[in-house]
């Protein structure tokens, strides 16, 4: 009987607990699709996972998920045929009840109802960048109807041309957007005392300067650098931001090549030099990034092909257990490494912006060749020319 009691009596605190870390968001908005899915995600270093979601059914969604920290910052999209895919930052707490309101498909444009400043002060920087927000909308919904002709197998090659050149001045706008966008946040954040949300907008200010070309607010981002407080700079994202701040050179074909402790998917410690004498490929990745997924089967051929002349090695931006969960699922057959800083390692030295990145080595450790993006056969092609 006593036992029983205890049981019982712990299988109520467990529920107790759970119901305390538990949090609810509640969203009520029209000229949204039924059927449409709304994600709430959780971002564990470059990858989002979905940790709660909802159908929306007459413009209402519901969904519960748990945190432990005090205050954290997740991320929410809508999925569905005319949904954007736009990422908007919803700070959640335990016990914490969140109401959504909306009347437009594009989540950025919702309001979100909270009693937390920060999601308050994330709020007011939303409302800022709001117009920077559709124009990117629509550009990048022009720029998908062009990207379908150029995938098209009925297009022309004259069609197919013109597409190219309306992507490519299509992205041109693009950043033009996403500069206004910034521009709202350097406004705000001039009247803003430096808190979580303002570092968080500090760092995507820092992202833009570190690899955007001819971004324009190099200085107002590195006048609010120079705002925080030792104590500011030593925090996590203090740190990240310095790095961003700190690095705009890259090597280039001719330079020779930068190593750095590696590791393998056991932990034991490997450099670049081990491999000198083959050409080195390095495969910069990421398990949420599509294309480079899509490559893996085209590596294994070169693989296969090159074995004697070539050595692949891949370095994922991702955290350690990701990339090993990731690693475990793809199943690469050539050197998988992982230098354990994300995108402020090698990343940061051989100048990656976007990836799938690639860079080539000569057998005696000078760079051949780096480039970015992946299109089927590309990886075969690039070898054929370059290897001899």
């Amino acid at each position: 009987m006593k036992k029983a009691f205890i049981i019982t009596l712990l299988h109520f605190i467990a529920l107790n607990l759970y119901a305390q870390k538990e949090f609810t968001i509640r969203g009520t908005v029209a000229n949204v699709e039924d059927g449409s899915i709304f994600h709430l995600t959780r971002s564990v270093g470059r990858v989002l996972i979905t940790i709660a979601q909802d159908t929306i059914v007459n413009g209402k969604f519901t969904v519960n998920a748990q945190t432990d920290k005090e205050v954290e910052k997740l991320e929410a999209f809508l999925w569905g045929k005319k949904c954007s895919g736009m990422i908007r930052h919803i700070y959640v707490s335990s016990g914490l009840q969140i109401n959504i309101q909306g009347d437009s498909l594009y989540i950025f444009d919702w309001n979100i109802e909270s009693n937390l400043k920060e999601q308050k002060e994330d709020n007011s920087f939303n409302a800022a960048a709001n117009l920077s927000y559709y124009k990117q909308e629509r550009i990048n919904q022009e720029r998908n109807e062009w990207f379908k002709v150029i995938e098209s197998s009925k297009a022309t090659k004259k069609e197919r041309k013109i597409a190219r050149q309306m992507t490519d001045s299509l992205l041109i706008i693009l950043r033009e957007a996403h500069n206004e966008m910034y521009k709202a946040f350097i406004e705000v954040m001039k009247d803003t005392p430096i808190s979580t949300v303002w570092m968080d907008k500090l760092y995507d200010l820092s992202v833009a300067y570190r690899y955007t070309a001819g971004f324009p607010y190099h200085n107002e981002t590195l006048a609010y650098f120079n705002r925080l407080t030792k104590e500011q700079k030593a925090t996590p994202i203090g740190k990240k931001i310095a790095i961003n701040l700190s690095s705009r050179s890259k090597v280039n074909p001719g330079d020779k090549m930068i190593d750095a402790n590696l590791y393998d998917l056991e932990g034991k410690l490997h450099y670049l030099a081990e491999l000198k004498g083959k050409y080195i490929l390095l495969d910069f990745w990421s398990s949420g990034c599509g294309p480079c997924i899509m490559s893996i089967p085209e590596m294994k051929e070169v693989q296969e092909k090159y074995k004697d002349k070539l050595s692949i090695v891949s370095l994922s931006s991702d955290v350690e257990s990701i990339w090993k969960e990731a690693s475990a699922k793809h199943q690469m057959t050539w050197y998988n490494w992982n230098d354990r800083k994300e995108t402020s390692g090698l990343y940061l030295k051989y100048g990656v912006r976007g990836i799938p990145h690639y860079v080539l080595i000569s057998p005696k450790g000078k760079i051949i060749a780096s480039w970015s993006g992946y299109g089927k056969d590309q990886l075969l092609k690039k070898m054929e020319k370059f290897i001899k």
